[in-house]
């Protein structure tokens, strides 16, 4: 997956050769392809350049709150295997960092819509084939998630 990107300066005092270097340092890492078009040079992202893109995204990531909970749990459910350790402990840090609540070491649970939000996890961190998401009406113990959540 490629995309393209329109880049347009607006700054009086912009640094040409910066810009060069910036632009040949994005394109040794195969981070962005360069092309030449009859409007000028036309600046892609590879795959490798949406990878990081993602990555840098999820610090900014957050699960929005409707105005009216629709009475559903999101449960996430994981089984990753230890080689794949670094991601595993990844996911459960930023599961945490976004106020799920933990229901076992492997499984959390959210009461609103956060199912992008996962894909964009377990795609970055490498961990797709491990990762679940379900949907559920009802939890054992309930009432005391619904006050974790002020529900």
């Amino acid at each position: 997956m490629i995309e393209k990107i329109k880049i347009y300066f607006k700054q009086k005092c912009f640094d040409k050769n910066k810009f060069k270097r910036s632009i040949k340092y994005l394109e040794k890492r195969k981070i962005i392809k360069v092309s030449e078009t009859k409007d000028g040079l036309q600046l892609n992202l590879t795959k490798k350049g949406v990878e990081s893109a993602q990555y840098y995204q999820l610090d900014n990531l957050q699960i929005l709150t409707p105005e009216k909970w629709d009475g559903k749990w999101r449960v996430v459910i994981f089984d990753i295997p230890e080689e794949k350790k670094l991601g595993r402990d990844a996911l459960r840090r930023k599961l945490k960092q976004l106020e799920f609540y933990q229901l076992q070491k492997s499984i959390f649970c959210h009461p609103y819509p956060c199912e992008n939000e996962i894909i964009l996890l377990r795609e970055t961190y490498g961990i797709k084939p491990y990762v679940k998401i379900m949907t559920a009406e009802n939890l054992e113990n309930e009432d005391i998630i619904r006050k974790m959540f002020n529900l």
